[in-house]
């Protein structure tokens, strides 16, 4: 029987959606285990004390949340990306090769071919100057002096286009700040200080069980790491008010089965949870870490985080075809060294080491 194309697209992303609830089932059947096991409620509220306590410390929280209990990550960059191994090709029974049946390339997802990718990202030609690069070169001085007066421009300019524009050669650092979050569109209002106000007693008030994997993440990741550590109490303000926003949940209107909902008892009371529809994974604090850098206001930060979770981030998660997600990344990235290194492919295919190097590149953005 045929099977045109436009169905076959329908059938695969029916297999996709499908792909990804199972993923979120196995996500919140891991949370709702260690719940038990530990006997720890989703949503308890705080003591009085303690949320007094946590509205006056709010600038050093770190040291409130020194005990740790003993909490697993619910998943890390190497669970998903064998969730992502799992996936088969529909037609996979049909072949013999074992490239086809093993290798994510194989997936029905259209992707861009080296030519077209030189092509959409022309302005990091080597010969393009960037900043951030080029800086210690022969004309780093001259270049940069030139950026930093087009940063001006820019700013005055106040198109968040032309933003995007400019950011794509880099941006002088004085200007990051500024630049990005032009590019992002965000204006910090005094509503979004009243949010903020309110997301930070809505922590206060509520000890959501997933702050404990938020406190670990404090003590085993950035605690330990050299460049992010004196930045605890700043992602701390921004993790934990993140995991009360509602706000993030619209970003996962456009996904079909991406509604986390948890269990407050044994198999009745499904909630949304927590409230961004956000689990946090081993390794989610180093999305904001490197932002601590740029922005000294609190609130600021938060805001930018949020928005680049919501337009960039949570594409890095989901099991989708969307030609920006991880699973087009993956397959475009195998795509490409098939292309380049066939030997190499073939070898470790023989070998029984596909999909090659996938594991390094999700650690990249795992630490990115």
């Amino acid at each position: 029987m045929h099977i045109s194309r436009r169905h076959f697209s329908h059938e695969f992303n029916s297999f996709l959606i499908e792909a990804q609830k199972k993923w979120l089932e196995r996500t919140i059947h891991s949370l709702n285990s260690m719940c038990q096991e530990l006997k720890l409620p989703l949503d308890p509220a705080r003591p009085a004390k303690m949320v007094e306590l946590i509205i006056e410390s709010w600038d050093e929280l770190s040291t409130l949340f020194k005990a740790v209990r003993p909490v697993k990550p619910i998943f890390g960059p190497k669970d998903f990306l064998n969730a992502l191994q799992a996936l088969q090709h529909p037609n996979k029974n049909g072949h013999d090769d074992p490239l086809f049946k093993s290798s994510l390339s194989n997936l029905p997802l259209p992707t861009k071919d080296l030519s077209a990718l030189r092509q959409k990202y022309a302005s990091l030609n080597l010969t393009c100057m960037q900043n951030g690069v080029d800086d210690q070169s022969s004309v780093g001085n001259f270049c940069n002096a030139l950026r930093e007066l087009h940063s001006l421009k820019v700013l005055q300019h106040r198109s968040s286009q032309h933003a995007r524009v400019f950011l794509q050669n880099g941006c002088p650092l004085g200007f990051r700040s500024r630049i990005w979050a032009l590019c992002l569109n965000i204006n910090v209002t005094r509503s979004d200080r009243a949010y903020y106000s309110q997301l930070k007693q809505n922590v206060a008030e509520t000890d959501l069980v997933v702050d404990q994997l938020i406190h670990k993440e404090m003590q085993l990741i950035v605690g330990n790491d050299e460049m992010y550590f004196v930045f605890c109490d700043y992602i701390y303000k921004v993790l934990l008010p993140f995991l009360r926003d509602p706000k993030v949940m619209e970003v996962f209107a456009s996904y079909p089965g991406t509604v986390l909902k948890a269990s407050r008892r044994k198999n009745i009371d499904s909630v949304i949870y927590p409230p961004s529809g956000v689990i946090p994974f081993h390794g989610f604090s180093m999305y904001v870490s490197p932002l601590c850098y740029l922005y000294d206001d609190p609130v600021q930060l938060y805001i930018v985080f949020r928005q680049m979770y919501m337009n960039y981030f949570h594409r890095l998660h989901i099991i989708s075809d969307d030609p920006e997600g991880i699973l087009s990344l993956c397959i475009l990235f195998e795509r490409i060294l098939q292309d380049k290194e066939p030997e190499l492919v073939m070898h470790l295919t023989c070998v029984g080491a596909p999909p090659y190097v996938l594991y390094a590149l999700f650690k990249t953005f795992d630490t990115a």
